[in-house]
């Protein structure tokens, strides 16, 4: 049995992994899918959240209160890898392989500097400023009616309307957080990297991209999946497939 732990994207909860939940609860293996702060069905409203510490802290206390000896299988989708980057430099001795779906996976992919210029277009993005018009805005979320179903291309009609009713705006802190990923504790915890080969939302050339500007040696595997941005939703089984053999690869 493998302990799995699951990290959604920017504006997503723990429900995005439902069918996956199911498939690998069925394979006989634990599994966790979180919301993060101001996530999901998390109760915080994004002005609760002023740091990556407070944005993470569901997945940060899930990993510290994890037995002594016990590792588990980190996935992370989109935005969730800044997440997934961040824990696994707080605790590399939880974490027996990280696994990153579309999705930056190093300190140095998606830094702050690339949001603050992204969310300045308020043609495409809108900005809520919950703290008053004074400060930074508290979250962020690209227009629906721009494309709404941009990232969900190859989805059924039903999971895109899951995703437009549950979606919720990014909090800020969780772009605008700063952290370092260092070799000694980050490069010390192996990586797979799932590249998601239709995807419109991160298209492959800015995953190729963070695959070649990868600093540590920890990078094992560059595996593909035919798919658009949410692999969960539209290649489950394929999704399914793919995490087993990566784990046994990499993770016995």
């Amino acid at each position: 049995m493998v302990h799995f732990v699951l990290v959604h994207g920017g504006g997503g909860g723990a429900w995005y992994w439902f069918k996956l939940v199911d498939m690998l609860l069925s394979s006989g293996h634990e599994v966790e899918a979180l919301n993060l702060a101001a996530s999901g069905i998390d109760t915080r409203t994004p002005a609760d959240v002023f740091s990556l510490d407070d944005y993470n802290q569901p997945l940060l206390e899930y990993l510290a209160a994890l037995p002594e000896n016990d590792k588990v299988i980190l996935v992370s989708h989109s935005l969730g890898g800044r997440s997934a980057a961040y824990a696994t430099e707080l605790h590399p001795d939880k974490i027996a392989l990280a696994v990153y779906l579309a999705a930056p996976f190093c300190s140095n992919h998606l830094g702050p500097e690339f949001w603050y210029e992204r969310i300045k277009d308020t043609s495409v993005y809108d900005l809520f400023y919950e703290r008053g018009k004074d400060n930074l805005p508290t979250a962020v979320m690209k227009k629906k009616s721009l494309d709404p179903d941009y990232a969900h291309q190859l989805c059924s009609s039903e999971d895109r309307t899951l995703s437009r009713m549950l979606d919720r705006a990014i909090p800020t802190a969780a772009l605008f957080g700063s952290f370092t990923n260092t070799e000694e504790k980050y490069g010390s915890v192996p990586l797979v990297y799932i590249k998601t080969l239709q995807d419109l939302a991160c298209p492959p050339e800015m995953q190729d991209k963070w695959i070649a500007t990868h600093p540590f040696g920890n990078l094992k595997e560059v595996v593909t999946i035919d798919s658009d941005h949410c692999a969960a939703l539209s290649a489950p089984s394929r999704l399914h497939d793919l995490l087993i053999q990566v784990v046994e690869a990499h993770a016995s």
